[in-house]
């Protein structure tokens, strides 16, 4: 099942890549490796108990770790680090679903931040990457809080909608991040 999940993770990231680079002035889009499959990667490992190869993915991550630290005050390489050599693999588990709600957050900061200066396409592909990171912590909501999970999916075929279409409304755009945003803190507890 996994294999399929993976395979068409993979699939739906290159597409959203290769739609992505027409657009994009992002560091992501610069990265050699999707941020989503770095995270999805890291999660497999962290159930697998391979944490040095979690450690080999961090700094093809260093960009996206330190927009975050910049913005949002965390520093989620060093909480990984940390969680490592603690050895635990419920706090391994823990630092990477942590860090892929912080790569959803800066997602959206800059979904908020470059809205008017980029294009719909980018915008939509940004979202879309939001998307896959959310995938990968949905099971994980979804045990913690199933109505939570409903709404979080709602809310982002919503987001999706509300940017696809012409009329986009950018509040009501912003209140829905801000809606998944705070759903995944509040079921995620990702403090």
């Amino acid at each position: 099942m996994k294999n399929k999940h993976s395979i068409f993770t993979l699939f739906l990231l290159l597409m959203l890549v290769a739609t992505s680079l027409l657009h994009a002035k992002n560091y992501r889009m610069d990265m050699k490796t999707p941020a989503v499959q770095l995270y999805e990667s890291m999660l497999l490992f962290a159930e697998m108990r391979k944490y040095v190869q979690i450690e080999k993915s961090l700094p093809y991550l260093k960009e996206i770790f330190s927009s975050e630290k910049e913005k949002f005050k965390v520093d989620l390489q060093k909480e990984i680090e940390e969680a490592i050599k603690s050895g635990d693999q419920a706090v391994v588990l823990s630092a990477v679903r942590k860090t892929i709600y912080y790569d959803i957050k800066d997602i959206f900061h800059s979904v908020n931040s470059q809205f008017d200066k980029e294009p719909g396409s980018t915008i939509i592909s940004w979202l879309k990457m939001a998307g896959l990171d959310y995938k990968m912590l949905s099971p994980y909501i979804k045990r913690n809080s199933i109505e939570t999970s409903k709404q979080i999916d709602a809310d982002f075929a919503l987001l999706m909608s509300n940017v696809s279409s012409e009329k986009s409304n950018v509040e009501e755009i912003k209140k829905v991040m801000d809606n998944i945003e705070n759903n995944m803190m509040s079921a995620g507890k990702f403090r």
